[in-house]
């Protein structure tokens, strides 16, 4: 996915998304600046993207916990070797993805701070700095996706162990047989 906006001083913003899910690209079509956030920061249009992608990430998360806990219950002597690797090689990416975001959102962090530092836009009509609201999202999505990547990472120890534990009883029982 990669998106790009073109914003100016007027508040027009113009949004562009893409390879972006059908949902996803719904789900931004219908949001609106309803957040309270003013249109003259160039960052706020991202508040609207990141929404859709935290939504894409969370769910992301939980799928492949679910495929855990699914084959956590199942029975040993029923081992799919090949599925163990297809949700070990998707939590993988589900991190890869999120650790990407987190970066990136970070970065997009730190350039907004330099905006409000070096801009008149940051202020108010008697000079004072306004309430970021902006700054503030950016800070709870940079939060809620450190919380997911941490998830992520538990998942993935967690189908690290049960494919530990496949060996261990594989080899076991290949070894009783000899």
């Amino acid at each position: 996915m990669g998106f790009f906006a073109c914003w100016t001083q007027s508040g027009s913003v113009t949004l562009l998304c893409f390879d972006l899910p059908t949902k996803s690209q719904s789900h931004i079509q219908s949001m609106s600046w309803s957040q309270g956030v003013s249109r003259s920061c160039p960052y706020a249009a991202f508040l609207l993207v990141l929404d859709a992608l935290l939504r894409l990430y969370d769910d992301s998360v939980w799928a492949i916990r679910n495929h855990i806990s699914r084959w956590e219950a199942k029975s040993l002597m029923e081992t799919d070797y090949f599925l163990l690797h297809e949700i070990a090689r998707h939590g993988v990416h589900v991190s890869e993805t999120l650790s990407v975001a987190i970066q990136s959102l970070d970065a997009m962090q730190h350039h907004h701070e330099r905006f409000c530092t070096n801009s008149t836009l940051a202020c108010s009509k008697n000079g004072r700095g306004r309430w970021d609201k902006v700054g503030s999202l950016f800070e709870f999505q940079l939060g809620l996706l450190r919380g997911l990547f941490q998830r992520s990472e538990a998942n993935n120890a967690r189908i690290q162990n049960e494919i530990t534990l496949v060996s261990l009883v594989y080899n076991r029982q290949y070894i009783a047989a000899l």
